[in-house]
């Protein structure tokens, strides 16, 4: 019983100590220790954060981090929650993220198109309606200078959720087929781009 018990101690002692050394290593190499807090940035094209957005992300384990932020787009603000799987120490390289991004909609917008009455644009009132989206993107971060701090490319693609439509016509028009398709183009979902930089904030 005695050995086990020391057995198992210089076992707890070995991986502390190869741990502590795998940390130390990688602060020497980078100039920098881990952070446990990233704020930042991004733009994109149906980005998580919008096509400008606020970015917080916190690392909970080795590999993984959550993350969520919130911005303005295309169709109202917009805002998300992400779960990210870095390859990479430290959360750099490339890594893999999926999560569920929100639109809040436009209440009331008047845009001047051809409806099927009038071949003139005409004045037609609608409402964005809010929509949600799954989405999955595969990122790649680079160290951006020797604090902690990162720059990050995006490539991924979003799935709308639920049904209805993207959009309501107020004013009793009904939109040609060519801008009902123009319209939807805009909608959330289809593929994402976008790039954006975090500062390493608490360590």
């Amino acid at each position: 019983m005695k050995n086990l018990i020391i057995c198992g101690m210089m076992c707890i002692l070995s991986v502390t100590t190869v741990s502590a050394q795998s940390t130390s290593r990688l602060s020497e190499r980078n100039g920098f220790s881990c952070p446990k807090l990233y704020v930042g940035t991004s733009i994109g094209v149906d980005n998580p954060a919008g096509a400008w957005g606020i970015n917080i992300e916190v690392p909970v384990a080795k590999h993984l981090s959550v993350g969520t932020g919130a911005g303005l787009s295309s169709w109202g603000a917009k805002t998300f929650g992400e779960l990210r799987y870095y390859l990479g120490e430290c959360h750099r390289g490339w890594a893999a993220g999926a999560g569920v991004a929100y639109n809040t909609g436009i209440r009331q917008i008047t845009v001047g198109v051809p409806t099927t009455t009038t071949a003139a644009n005409t004045d037609v009132v609608m409402q964005m309606n809010p929509r949600s989206s799954l989405f999955f993107a595969a990122y790649r971060f680079w160290n951006m200078g020797k604090r902690g701090h990162r720059v990050n490319a995006m490539l991924g693609y979003a799935m709308q959720m639920g049904n209805g439509s993207n959009y309501t016509v107020k004013n009793g028009h009904t939109l040609l087929d060519a801008t009902d398709r123009a319209i939807n183009t805009f909608a959330p979902g289809g593929i994402m781009i976008g790039c954006g930089f975090t500062f390493g904030v608490i360590r």
